[in-house]
């Protein structure tokens, strides 16, 4: 074997480690990227519920609404 094809061998060999590794890197940045996008989605989400949950709580039923859902059965 020829020393020359042996360190072109070693080369190429490098180069597809490298390879590997920068393309591992640049899916795990993009996995953490959606996964930073799906959290914030969710919050948002989370707050407007929360939100609507607020105003809700802040104007409940009057007492009059409430016995009539009670005696229909859809409380």
């Amino acid at each position: 074997m020829n020393w020359l094809a042996l360190v072109s061998a070693l080369a190429k060999l490098a180069s597809a480690i490298a390879a590997a590794f920068r393309d591992r890197r640049m899916v795990a940045a993009g996995e953490a990227k959606g996964r930073a996008a799906s959290d914030a989605g969710h919050a948002r989400s989370a707050a407007a519920r929360g939100e609507k949950m607020r105003e809700i709580a802040a104007k409940p039923p009057a007492r009059q609404d409430i016995d009539k859902r009670l005696e229909e059965g859809s409380a």
